[in-house]
């Protein structure tokens, strides 16, 4: 009888852990913002993992690609967009041509991570400079790598006067090494699912392994030491803005000249800008900075800067480029919020400043460049600032 008891008193003590647990997954689910910010961003970019996933194809060459005319709705905390590929695979709306003006290469700055087909900074510089054709190369989780791969492949066939290479320090150099490790590894199936689940493994069961209570208690574990320092500030506009103020520091320890990582970003750069050359096109980089490099400074709080490294070697090779971190660090005293709140790429704002500054360059430097950009062109230039 006591047995029975005994037996009795432990299910029930279980059946109450477990009802609990489970009612805590719920309520956190519901909730993420009960949980430590560290946390919410791991769930973030799992979210954006999941995603960037979800429908890419193999591709030897590049890695991966969407494949023709794929679309999807991506609801990720407070990023809400659509997309659609088009013909070959990229994010451009109308069809594909048979030359282009300008092609942009780069990560999810430049495919626009965020906001719809219609606010990527592409489509709004095309439309600015009225007939000129654009062409967005760019998709999330590609590195310089494999920025140039698709200007080799599907660039350079369109004969572009102007390429734009765009470099996020963010993570561009753990992408050089994560995409060279893959290649010498013989290239095993879609690079995206491999980088990705190499990164988001959590534990070997899937059910634990994205339960959000294990998340809450391992980063709550590890946020004893603070490791990302980050926190949450509300800026002038009202709106929030979560800032980790270390999240790159291990790309900044890389960021220089004779790191292997350094140098390998710098020589896809290189291997490009000598292929666009040989084709009679002229290489402009954009240098995207992240948030924190925008708005702790203004908070008068040291933060790493992984960009004035590529900034400093561009300048020393002699290499064109567009720093954004002037029009963004204008945006931010004046009291704008030009990024998301968890999210580390820009809001629509953001990508509309991008849109503007690159058009204000093209315009500039036309002759340069050999762009003929009719006088609407420079009118409807001027209209968007």
């Amino acid at each position: 009888m006591r047995l029975k008891v005994v037996a009795l008193n432990i299910l029930l003590v279980l059946g109450s852990v477990v009802f609990a647990l489970g009612a805590l997954e719920l309520m956190l689910r519901l909730k993420p913002s009960l949980m430590p910010e560290e946390a919410q961003l791991r769930i973030h970019w799992r979210q954006m993992a999941d995603a960037d996933t979800a429908k890419s194809e193999a591709d030897p060459y590049l890695g991966y690609l969407y494949p023709p005319g794929a679309r999807s709705d991506l609801v990720q905390t407070s990023v809400r967009f659509g997309f659609q590929m088009d013909s070959h695979g990229w994010r451009n709306l109308g069809p594909w041509p048979a030359r282009a003006d300008v092609v942009a290469v780069g990560d999810s700055w430049v495919f626009s991570y965020g906001v719809n087909d219609n606010e990527t900074w592409t489509h709004q510089v095309e439309q600015s400079l009225p007939g000129t054709r654009v062409i967005n190369l760019g998709l999330s989780g590609f590195g310089p790598e494999q920025y140039t791969r698709a200007y080799e492949r599907y660039g350079a066939p369109l004969h572009p006067k102007v390429l734009l290479y765009g470099i996020f320090p963010g993570n561009d150099l753990k992408d050089t090494g994560q995409f060279q490790t893959w290649l010498e590894a013989g290239s095993p199936g879609n690079y995206n699912k491999w980088r990705t689940t190499a990164r988001v493994r959590q534990l070997n069961t899937p059910i634990i392994g994205k339960s959000y209570v294990v998340l809450l208690v391992r980063e709550s574990w590890k946020n004893r030491k603070a490791r990302f320092g980050s926190r949450t500030v509300t800026w002038q506009d009202g709106h929030q803005l979560r800032l980790t103020g270390d999240m790159y520091r291990k790309e900044s320890v890389h960021a220089h000249p004779g790191d292997p990582q350094f140098e390998g970003a710098m020589a896809s750069l290189e291997r490009a800008r000598s292929f666009a050359a040989e084709h009679g096109t002229k290489v402009v980089v954009l240098l995207f900075p992240t948030k924190e490099e925008i708005y702790l400074p203004l908070l008068k709080e040291p933060v790493p800067r992984p960009l004035g490294a590529f900034r400093a070697e561009l300048a020393r090779r002699g290499i064109d480029y567009i720093d954004f971190s002037g029009p963004f660090t204008a945006q931010a005293k004046a009291g704008r919020s030009i990024y998301f709140e968890l999210d580390p790429h820009p809001n629509r704002a953001g990508y509309a400043l991008i849109a503007r500054t690159v058009s204000e360059y093209l315009q500039r430097h036309a002759t340069a460049l050999g762009l003929s950009l009719s006088a609407s062109a420079s009118l409807s230039s001027r209209q968007t600032h």
